[in-house]
């Protein structure tokens, strides 16, 4: 009987835990980055010599975001992605100026 008890007492313990009933959720959100600051981290890779990748796909989605933003920057930045995708290559001189023109 007493190996009963001890079997008992075992199985409460495991069924009941050790620790706080019921862990709370906390939900974390962060708001997506603007396109300005998408084409800012987008030209700074390309300054630095990243080659393009698949993120070639969002080139015309990216230059509108900036444009409903900023107007100037917009166009500056369509015309440097669109000087990609004609040549497939990226100059790291007129990203590094596009970016700055970006940061201002």
């Amino acid at each position: 009987m007493k190996d009963f008890h001890c079997f008992f007492f075992l199985v409460a313990l495991v069924m009941t835990g050790c620790g706080p009933q019921g862990v709370a959720e906390k939900r974390f959100s962060n708001p997506p980055p603007d396109a300005v600051t998408r084409a800012i981290v987008l030209i700074q890779g390309y300054a630095d010599g990243q080659p393009v990748g698949s993120e070639a796909i969002e080139f015309e989605e990216l230059a509108q975001g900036v444009a409903a933003i900023d107007a100037e920057k917009g166009s500056d930045v369509k015309e440097f992605l669109a000087e990609i995708e004609k040549t497939g290559r990226v100059s790291r001189k007129d990203a590094a100026k596009v970016l700055e023109r970006l940061k201002q």
